[in-house]
């Protein structure tokens, strides 16, 4: 570094307003390729300037400088995370700070800039889509199948036509051997769609798991009724029925009036994906 750039470098840090000094350096830095210096220049104009907007600018200018210049993705987060506080449109940002976490497979940070670009998201299936990403990693990548289930759960009741969530979640209580919930949310499933044949489907899918995982007959004999008034001609459903006993002494007349298998479906979750108050550390000076 000459002599010329720790002049200018001791003049910003006495008096970081005088804009003259400051482009003087800032041209400066750029001729001699002094990235580094460069990014320490505008973190400490952006912590020293009083308005916020001028803050981010140069925050995101020094965090640009980091990845592009010094391909240094890990500073570059953490500096667009400072970013992230004073700036409305800040979605963008976080959404990039995603795509260098998956880069460098720091999927436990992933999960915390998502989470809190999560509370910037307006568009449900957006952010529904967003919530299921999260799950995705949750258990995929951190093995916490516990938090996954709160995303899938969260994505299905922000947007119920995220139903990808909904067979994430079923999957993971299938490979847990807890059939109750699987019925709750083949049950759940069911109260959201509208095509017969999917509703026939879910009817015969439940009531084998109140069958044979539950031990439910009665149940499971509802749901094959529901199932053959979608479908009257399955002759193996209605032999299968009718080893059961036949259908139950109040039938479904139509299958928007058949009985709900499960009583209670999953509840929604309240707060499905919490905001995180500091996504990323900031910068120090």
């Amino acid at each position: 570094m000459n002599e010329r750039i720790r002049e200018l470098f001791d003049a910003v840090v006495q008096d970081p307003s005088n804009l003259a000094v400051v482009d003087e350096l800032d041209a400066l830095l750029r001729s001699e390729g002094e990235w580094a210096p460069l990014v320490d220049l505008q973190i400490h104009l952006a912590q020293n300037s009083p308005d916020p907007a001028d803050a981010v600018r140069r925050l995101k200018m020094a965090g640009q400088v980091a990845e592009s210049m010094l391909n240094d993705a890990r500073r570059a987060v953490e500096i667009y995370g400072a970013s992230v506080e004073a700036d409305p449109e800040a979605r963008g940002t976080l959404e990039h700070m995603r795509t260098l976490l998956a880069g460098l497979e720091d999927w436990a940070t992933w999960v915390q800039v998502g989470e809190a670009e999560v509370e910037r998201i307006e568009a449900v299936d957006e952010r529904a889509a967003l919530i299921y990403a999260l799950g995705e990693v949750l258990e995929e990548k951190l093995g916490d199948q516990e938090r996954a289930m709160v995303c899938y759960q969260a994505a299905f009741q922000t947007d119920q036509a995220c139903l990808r969530a909904l067979y994430a979640a079923r999957r993971i209580y299938r490979q847990n051997g807890q059939w109750d919930l699987v019925a709750q949310l083949l049950d759940l499933e069911l109260q959201s769609v509208t095509d017969a044949d999917r509703q026939a489907e879910i009817y015969q899918e439940l009531g084998n798991v109140l069958l044979y995982d539950l031990d439910n007959t009665e149940m499971a004999r509802t749901c094959f009724a529901a199932y053959l008034q979608l479908r009257p001609d399955d002759a193996d459903m209605q032999a299968a029925l009718a080893e059961l006993g036949g259908a139950p002494g109040v039938e479904a007349a139509a299958v928007a009036d058949a009985p709900a298998a499960v009583e209670e479906p999953v509840a929604a979750v309240e707060e499905p994906v919490a905001a995180v108050e500091e996504p990323v550390a900031a910068v120090e000076e």
